[in-house]
């Protein structure tokens, strides 16, 4: 299903699939774009999620770990791969961080590094270990004010050639909704274009519904994304932005390494010949989660959700 709107003066189009998983579940794929179709771009999205929730659902007890040839190179633990969550009241791990779907092997692990350093970079930004540096852009709306930064790899990064960039448009009235989209690539002008399309993406589809005053979601993506559209949650944005919670660098993470990035095959049968799905997994990596994270005990209690949605 799909439809297009008008998102501040811009012509967006919106696309939504959706399956129901092993274990029952809706779930579902959703995109959108400027002045283009986005359906194929959903229906990935709903594969990659799909493969993981059917991988975690059949239960293996270990993977092959491959490198970007596919040959393997080991064997992890279903642990390590889809960690349990031992608080779930209070915080679960991301079922597809890292995950990413493309035509062949390689370059399926090329974008799940591309993502798996993106959430790195991020969550690192928000626990102050890193600074967000503002970058030059052109993204102008009448009814926003947007801003672009590039998420800087610090010393010893799993992905130091990958471009992390965030696009923010954050409007200028409480009852609009804040648009946050986070990409990384080999090239900073390619993950700025991205990340302004997920911020875009975002817009789209909270455009027209009611702001929400209080974020009340279980511990989830959704959690997440509620806390920041709270108009009076939104300053949180501009101070990190600016560089506040560099203050809170002494809670940072210790993963620091030389560990490599490895992917695990989660391709479903029947897919197709081409089609691939990859899973990233770099224990140097900071996990993607939803709710509290342990990674962020030492920030303020009001800052322990990170902007990811």
């Amino acid at each position: 299903m799909g439809d297009t709107i008008d998102v501040d003066g811009w012509t967006v189009h919106r696309s939504g699939v959706s399956a129901v998983g092993p274990t029952g579940e809706e779930i579902c794929g959703s995109a959108a774009a400027r002045g283009r179709p986005a359906t194929e771009r959903a229906w990935f999205e709903l594969v990659e999620r799909v493969s993981a929730v059917q991988a975690i659902a059949e239960g293996e007890a270990s993977y092959p770990l491959r490198d970007e040839t596919g040959a393997i190179v080991g064997q992890l633990d279903r642990a390590d791969v889809f960690p349990a969550n031992p608080e779930p009241e209070r915080w679960v791990y991301a079922r597809s961080n890292g995950v990413a779907i493309h035509s062949g092997w390689r370059a399926a692990c090329e974008r799940a590094v591309w993502e798996l350093a993106e959430r790195d970079r991020v969550l690192r930004a928000w626990a102050g270990e890193l600074r967000p540096v503002p970058i030059v852009h052109d993204l102008a709306s009448p009814s926003y004010e947007w801003s672009a930064y590039a998420f800087p790899a610090g010393e010893g990064s799993f992905a130091a050639s990958v471009e992390v960039v965030g696009v923010f448009a954050l409007p200028m009235r409480d009852d609009l909704p804040v648009g946050i989209g986070f990409a990384g690539r080999p090239q900073r002008e390619d993950a700025l274009s991205a990340a302004a399309c997920e911020a875009v993406q975002q817009l789209a589809f909270l455009w027209g519904e009611a702001v929400p005053a209080s974020a009340d979601a279980p511990p989830g993506a959704m959690l997440h994304l509620d806390t920041f559209q709270i108009p009076a949650h939104r300053p949180r944005l501009r101070a990190w932005l600016e560089g506040a919670h560099t203050a809170f660098a002494s809670a940072r993470s210790s993963r620091r390494g030389k560990a490599p990035v490895r992917f695990v095959d989660l391709t479903m049968a029947g897919l197709g010949a081409e089609l691939r799905v990859a899973k990233a997994i770099c224990a140097d990596a900071m996990p993607l989660v939803f709710g509290e994270s342990p990674d962020f005990a030492g920030l303020p209690i009001e800052l322990r959700l990170h902007p990811i949605p």
